[in-house]
């Protein structure tokens, strides 16, 4: 019988530490192994500690300094090894962590406490401007796999989790449609382009700002011009507009 596998997953995004991301795959591994106790009991633990901190009666009664400083007692080399450790937004990882640091941390966790360890990344990560992470690649990573993004149908289904007809029925225009198509002349030729709407978070964003320009600009035309339809030219604008500012703003340009 093939090896049961458990699988944790945690972002590095937000970590200032190597042992941040450390307690993270611990605390998950916990709570999921407890089903979500460890959690409960933490946040217990938070609350009475509040109500102590304010209560100078309570102070003086009893220390429970140690009783509030709850944390489990495990560290990372007591994991079972079917543990299998997913790293996600390696490309969003805190500059106070140095690149070598990272590297030797995943290294560890692979050849040393023998873990099978995924990582998870924007492709350029890995490209030939970070020599370190492509040394590391070459070296240390055994498989890549690439996984290329349906801009379209992913799109579609953000833009029909909205359950507006009307929107969706704009967003399928023929225009809008080749905007976020990547198989597109345009898209082929521009690889920026190509990379930065493969960025669900960007493409994401770009449609939540649209919709909420969409529904006033319709609201505003039904309401003060009194007219039911509106024209697509208009829309399509701010569209294009919206998104060509969302792609230079997620890339910190704006």
């Amino acid at each position: 019988d093939k090896a049961k596998f458990f699988p944790v997953m945690v972002s590095v995004f937000g970590k200032n530490k190597t042992s941040e991301i450390e307690a993270s795959i611990i605390e998950y591994w916990l709570n999921k192994n407890t089903n979500g106790t460890v959690e409960k009991l933490e946040k217990i633990s938070d609350g009475i500690g509040k109500l102590w901190n304010r209560s100078e009666k309570l102070k003086s009664w009893f220390d429970m300094s140690e009783v509030l400083d709850f944390k489990p007692k495990i560290k990372i080399n007591e994991l079972p090894r079917n543990t299998v450790i997913i790293l996600d937004d390696l490309e969003r990882v805190s500059e106070d962590i140095q690149d070598v640091d990272l590297m030797g941390f995943i290294n560890n966790l692979s050849e040393n406490l023998g873990f099978k360890v995924i990582l998870i990344a924007n492709e350029e990560y890995f490209d030939d401007q970070h020599k370190k992470q492509q040394e590391f690649k070459e070296k240390v990573i055994e498989k890549t796999l690439k996984f290329n993004v349906d801009v379209v149908n992913v799109s579609r289904s953000i833009i029909e989790g909205y359950g507006d007809d009307e929107f969706s029925s704009f967003m399928s225009g023929e225009h809008i449609t080749n905007s976020l198509n990547l198989d597109s002349e345009f898209a082929k030729r521009n690889q920026s382009y190509l990379r930065d709407l493969s960025n669900l978070r960007t493409l994401k964003f770009a449609i939540s700002h649209f919709y909420s320009v969409f529904n006033e600009l319709v609201k505003y035309h039904r309401e003060i011009i009194q007219k039911d339809v509106i024209e697509n030219e208009l829309l399509e604008f701010c569209w294009f507009t919206i998104l060509a500012l969302s792609l230079e703003l997620k890339k910190n340009n704006i």
